[in-house]
C-alpha cells in the first residue's frame, strides 16, 4: 500500500466512527423545566418527619424535632423563611437547607 492510499483509510474510519457520536447529541430530546421539576427531589418540610429531616446535612436530631413540634404548634410554614422563628436556626441554616427543602 502506498502512503496515499493508507492516509485515505484513516481518514475514512475516522470520520465513519464520529458521526454516530455526533448523532447521539443531537437527537437528545429537549425538556422544558417548569417549577414543579425544580421543586421536584426537594422534601416538603411540612410534612417530613425527625426521621426525615435529620438526613439533610446541617439538621441534627434536636433541630429536625424542633422544626417538627414548631410546625405541629403553629401550622403549616408557607416559606422556609418561617424556619428562623425556631430556637438555633438561623438564616445561614436556611441558606444552607433551601435546595433540599420546599414549603408547600
Amino acid at each position: 500500500m502506498n502512503k496515499m492510499t493508507f492516509t485515505l483509510i484513516i481518514f475514512t474510519l475516522l470520520i465513519t466512527c464520529s458521526v454516530p457520536s455526533f448523532a447521539v447529541e443531537l437527537n437528545e430530546p429537549y425538556v422544558a423545566i417548569d417549577e414543579s421539576m425544580e421543586t421536584q427531589g426537594k422534601l416538603n418540610v411540612n410534612e417530613a418527619g425527625v426521621e426525615e429531616l435529620t438526613k439533610i446535612k446541617g439538621l441534627g436530631p434536636k433541630k429536625a424535632q424542633a422544626i417538627v413540634s414548631y410546625i405541629n404548634q403553629n401550622g403549616k410554614l408557607t416559606s422556609l423563611d418561617e424556619l428562623v422563628n425556631i430556637k438555633g436556626i438561623g438564616t445561614k441554616l436556611v441558606a444552607k437547607l433551601t435546595p433540599f427543602l420546599t414549603a408547600e
